[in-house]
């Protein structure tokens, strides 16, 4: 069914200047699309319907690992690759604890696609997508790939990140997230907040965010940047020396965020907008 798999909105824009597709035929094309979405969206509410149109627009909408590799060549990532870490194998890449690892396309294009599918945000109508310490871009690109836009905040501090974000031509807000302190306007509201292996909250520091800071950070999330039907997702980090079962939130941090209607499923905490019930 791949054969059929609706083109990616930034590829088929290089192959119009490319002279390869006319531009009212590419308009009907995606016209075309975004009504398939739509249907396929309006199936899968019907529980019946659910589970069948929910695989049908996995099959036809998320792309496969090797799509995606094509596409960050399209767009130079291995040239990037070349410049930054010329004498790197991919094995090198694989071992390095700096941040030249994450120049190892297959590696990272092979995350954010989990990332992707345990979202289902392919084959969906367009979202306004945030992403919390965005780092290097990936993902901000994958969802722009899919037909979403997509924004980025982070420090600018690292030359990979700001290299590739560059590359990507992705759009990133720089601002240092602190405790008790509201986020600037980015451009919203959007319809899915992302935050992974999150750092913002003083990970492995002693100040390190209790209930207080989060339902600060919470309530101005909810308040001034996220839709009336959106979703926050977020991947804790585990903290050092404390007790395994506490490694990612304190007993009374996992209470909180169960009373905000969390869907809490080890270190994948899942909210949604107050008016819209549990995640």
């Amino acid at each position: 069914m791949t054969g059929s798999r609706p083109s990616p909105p930034d590829a088929l824009a290089k192959r119009e200047q490319a002279g390869t597709s006319g531009g009212s035929s590419s308009a009907d094309k995606g016209s075309l699309d975004q009504m398939a979405r739509r249907c396929l969206v309006r199936m899968e509410a019907n529980p019946l319907l659910r589970k069948p149109f929910r695989w049908l627009r996995r099959q036809l909408y998320l792309p496969t690992e090797k799509e995606l590799l094509a596409y960050f060549d399209l767009i130079g990532l291995k040239e990037l690759r070349n410049r930054l870490a010329p004498k790197m194998t991919d094995a090198e890449l694989l071992k390095t604890t700096t941040s030249k690892k994450y120049l190892n396309a297959e590696r990272y294009i092979r995350h954010n696609l989990k990332r992707i599918d345990r979202l289902e945000i392919y084959g969906r109508p367009p979202l306004h997508i945030l992403d919390v310490g965005c780092g290097c871009g990936h993902f901000l690109k994958i969802c722009e790939y899919l037909g979403h836009t997509a924004v980025g905040l982070d420090l600018e501090r690292n030359r990979i990140f700001n290299s590739m974000i560059e590359l990507f031509g992705s759009r990133r807000v720089t601002h240092r997230i602190e405790a008790f302190q509201p986020l600037p306007d980015l451009g919203g509201p959007f319809d899915l907040i992302t935050a992974y292996a999150i750092c913002f909250n003083g990970h492995n520091s002693p100040q390190l965010w209790g209930p207080k800071e989060w339902d600060f950070w919470l309530n101005d999330v909810r308040t001034n940047h996220l839709t009336p039907t959106g979703t926050i997702y977020l991947e804790l980090n585990p903290e050092d020396n404390v007790p395994k079962e506490q490694e990612h939130y304190t007993p009374e941090l996992k209470r909180y965020f169960l009373s905000q209607g969390a869907v809490i499923d080890g270190h994948k905490v899942t909210l949604r907008q107050r008016s819209a019930g549990p995640a």
